[in-house]
């Protein structure tokens, strides 16, 4: 969770789900109230992962590390004063 108060959201990720043979990997962003949430959700199927099965398991991983999924910008209103509001 990351508060803005009265600052405003200039950017936050769009949410997304990445379902394969390996798993899932969920990003969900929900802002409300002043305050942005993150929740990041890897699951993985299979206890084994196989040779086939690579390719699958590399690209959750590679979602669940991207940087533009964790990447948020807050700050002053284009007049250089803070507005409040919680949207994007």
């Amino acid at each position: 969770r990351l508060k803005t108060g009265d600052q405003k959201i200039l950017y936050v990720p769009e949410s997304r789900v990445l379902d394969n043979s390996a798993g899932r990997f969920a990003l969900s962003i929900e802002e409300k109230d002043g305050w942005i949430t993150i929740d990041r959700e890897l699951t993985l199927d299979v206890t084994a992962i196989q040779a086939e099965t690579w390719p699958d398991l590399r690209a959750l991983l590679l979602e669940e590390t991207n940087a533009a999924g964790r990447t948020i910008l807050i700050g002053k209103g284009q007049d250089g004063s803070s507005s409040s509001g919680g949207s994007k």
